[in-house]
């Protein structure tokens, strides 16, 4: 074999392998670090006019927390109302970094007053509201989000109407945890719910594009790879594998950058819970 033959399938190897690390780790990278090891939202259906949403939520320090943690650390929801508005709502007080291994507990309580507070349109029975739990390094350098679990689907039992107006109570019970009882709930909100939430759907079909186009390519370039050897001298052939190669590695790197900015993109809007 040709010494350029060694050097180009050498440079092959090193991006296929490239794009099979990475790929993970930047879909890794919309958390800084830490583990949501239990999230639960009790009860999962409400009535608008009165009672609380009790929130556990547990997250892990892990080995990949050293250094990265700057100042307290504290449970935030983020709920996102079937119009599309978001709200933040802080758990509790923050609470000092804890060592590596450690489960610190961010739950708390809101009211469901509280929560609907300031939203400015009606919300019918069977409008689901979406509540992510989050995890928050609260730092006097800018708070950043450590980790954050899949969100839980709350309803509620009567329609909500801005102000406290024609609040109607349905008759439904509420529910215990993520498997309340009474009237219709999502039967699987930990593993169907993203389909309820349309930013994280976007999210996550981008992700799934990404990868597709990413195998693709890294299937061009070992196409190419072949091509090259197979030439064996001829020019046209040659010239032909050159094209696949290159167009194949221009392609793993708008395919790498694509999901970078993506990730960088939604860390950015995600960043001040406070603002």
């Amino acid at each position: 074999m040709k010494p350029k033959q060694k050097i180009i399938l050498s440079i092959i190897g090193t991006l296929a392998t490239l794009m099979l690390t990475v790929s993970p780790q930047l879909a890794a990278a919309e958390s800084v670090c830490g583990t949501i090891t239990e999230y639960r939202v009790d009860p999962i259906s409400i009535s608008p006019n009165s009672g609380n949403l009790t929130f556990t939520l547990r997250f892990q320090v892990t080995a990949n927390c050293v250094g990265k943690i700057a100042g307290d650390v504290g449970g935030w929801v983020r709920v996102r109302f079937p119009t599309g508005e978001e709200k933040f709502i802080a758990l509790a007080d923050p609470l000092p970094p804890a060592p590596t291994g450690a489960i610190m507990e961010l739950g708390g309580s809101v009211s469901i007053t509280d929560i609907l507070q300031g939203q400015p349109k009606p919300i019918i029975v069977g409008q689901p509201i979406s509540i992510k739990g989050e995890a928050w390094d609260i730092s006097s350098g800018g708070d950043i989000l450590l980790n954050q679990s899949i969100p839980v689907i709350v309803d509620l039992t009567a329609d909500y109407q801005p102000g406290g107006g024609g609040n109607t109570d349905t008759g439904r019970s509420g529910g215990g945890g993520n498997t309340g009882t009474g009237g219709i709930s999502n039967p699987a909100p930990n593993y169907l719910v993203d389909i309820r939430d349309f930013g994280s759907l976007l999210t996550r079909a981008i992700g799934w594009m990404l990868y597709f186009a990413g195998g693709i390519a890294v299937l061009f370039l070992l196409v190419g790879g072949f091509q090259y050897i197979a030439a064996r001298g001829n020019e046209e052939a040659t010239e032909k594998a050159k094209k696949t190669i290159t167009g194949a590695v221009i392609g793993i790197v708008i395919i790498i950058m694509a999901y970078a900015i993506v990730t960088i993109v939604s860390n950015l809007v995600t960043r001040n819970p406070g603002a």
